[in-house]
């Protein structure tokens, strides 16, 4: 019995170094796999902390893009805002310029009959008299006109017609009278600053054919 037991110890004994160099070996081993996982978390981290640096970069870009872009469009916004306030007051400002064309019609009716009536010759005394009175009506409403951007259009006998500024309400063939030009006014042409009001009425000479 003693000598198994003898036995068993002697086998125990030559058994631990061997299993203590396993569990050393072991110990090792998982040292090592610890220290690889380790490693591989520190560079996990570390390219996490790119990857987060990258993002930060891409953000800043992006932010600065959308920033950009709405300035862009803020300015083009303020032009386009700008463009209409500037067309509106122009439109304005031309409404107020030729607002009084349609009413001055009658009124330059008017005055073309006064001078159509200074015009003619009299040998009356009191009619001469009537008639200095209706010129001096009829300068003062013309500084009046002229004060307001209402202008006369110069238009005499032996002007070339134009369509653009005359209406031709008569036709009158002569054969010593150049074409086209005007043989008689019948009423004077306004013009109101730039544009056209009142076209003057003239009598157009045309060369007679001779057959």
């Amino acid at each position: 019995m003693k000598k198994n037991e003898q036995k068993n110890n002697e086998e125990l004994k030559k058994a631990e170094p061997n299993e203590l160099e396993s569990l050393k070996l072991k110990s090792q081993e998982l040292q090592k796999q610890l220290d690889a996982e380790i490693k591989l978390n520190n560079d996990l981290k570390i390219q996490l902390n790119e990857k987060s640096k990258h993002l930060d970069e891409l953000n800043k870009d992006f932010i600065n893009i959308i920033n950009q872009k709405a300035m862009a469009a803020q300015k083009q916004l303020d032009f386009e805002i700008k463009k209409m306030q500037d067309k509106f007051e122009k439109d304005l400002l031309e409404k107020k310029k030729y607002a009084i064309a349609d009413s001055l019609s009658e009124l330059l009716g008017i005055i073309s009959k006064f001078d159509l009536a200074i015009g003619q010759e009299n040998s009356d005394p009191k009619v001469k008299n009537f008639l200095i009175g209706l010129k001096m009506f009829s300068t003062m409403f013309k500084t009046w006109l002229k004060s307001i951007g209402v202008e006369e259009i110069n238009v005499k006998i032996g002007d070339k017609f134009d369509p653009n500024v005359m209406d031709a309400v008569d036709v009158e063939y002569k054969s010593q009278q150049k074409n086209d030009h005007i043989e008689k006014v019948i009423s004077k042409g306004y013009k109101l600053h730039d544009r056209i009001i009142q076209h003057a009425q003239v009598i157009v000479a045309k060369t007679k054919q001779l057959n």
